[in-house]
């Protein structure tokens, strides 16, 4: 259950978590939050875009991402005023994730600082899971027996995924992460939550899905994952999602040519776009 608290903070900053409000977090979080932009570039920036920068810091011997969001172009200012700010958002979205049992990277706090609507400043803060992409254990790893341990993990996260309303947006192989041969979800920036199923966009889903396993086969030739590999997890996820459906070759067909028209229609050829 997540709950906010300010006392003994700044009042400004609300801060939601799960257990104990870690004080020096709660620092970091205010410090990060309060700064100009410019004055936080001498920390240690790992990727960038307009709405939002993400710092790696290290507290109590512990390694942790925080992803500070900022107000972005007037569409994001006008999601952000009717859903809420994104830092809580993406931190809610980790928690109910983890909820329903799919594995995220921890989700330690997020912080809420109150201001205009059209300058509004949020963050969220996770814990290192001392992973690599997925793509890139599926091009390093020697062991076969652990490449199909971690295919399993990852059919079983999709499906249980998509059996609880919620999909992922950007289903690219670098958007998961492998540790032990355990898979974990990375960013949930673009992982929505439907009311109830909506089959039609499960099956956009696939398609996205599908495209990035082609695509990721395509630019790296050193990739452990071919044909076969590739509708043996879409064959799995539709199992496991459409219980109703006996004989679900002829869905992968569809899943298949639908995939192929999309391609084609984005101007893939060859695994370049034109």
């Amino acid at each position: 259950m997540t709950r906010n608290d300010s006392s003994g903070f700044d009042g400004r900053i609300k801060y939601y978590f799960t257990s104990d409000l870690d004080a020096s977090l709660a620092e970091m979080s205010r410090m990060f939050l309060a700064r100009p932009v410019a004055d936080l570039q001498q920390f240690n920036i790992v990727r960038r875009k307009p709405d939002r920068i993400v710092f790696k810091e290290e507290a109590h011997g512990k390694i942790y991402y925080i992803k500070l969001f900022l107000p972005g172009n007037r569409k994001k200012i006008c999601i952000n005023y009717f859903y809420g700010s994104p830092g809580l958002r993406n931190y809610k979205t980790l928690v109910l994730l983890n909820d329903c049992g799919v594995h995220t990277v921890k989700p330690v706090l997020a912080a809420v600082k109150a201001a205009p609507f059209w300058a509004p400043r949020s963050l969220c803060i996770t814990e290192d899971f001392r992973g690599i992409p997925l793509a890139q254990f599926l091009c390093t790893v020697d062991s076969e027996a652990d490449r199909r341990n971690v295919l399993d993990e990852f059919i079983q996260l999709y499906s249980i995924m998509l059996n609880n309303n919620f999909y992922q947006k950007d289903p690219a192989l670098t958007n998961f992460l492998v540790r032990n041969n355990t898979v974990a979800m990375m960013d949930v920036d673009l992982v929505p939550r439907l009311p109830f199923r909506i089959w039609p966009v499960y099956f956009n889903n696939l398609i996205h899905l599908n495209k990035f396993l082609i695509l990721g086969a395509m630019h790296n030739s050193t990739l452990r994952l071919d044909d076969s590999d590739r509708r043996d997890i879409l064959y799995r996820i539709l199992k496991n999602v459409r219980k109703d459906i006996r004989d679900l070759s002829l869905l992968l067909e569809r899943l298949e040519q639908a995939t192929e028209m999309r391609m084609a229609k984005e101007g893939w050829t060859g695994g370049q776009k034109r």
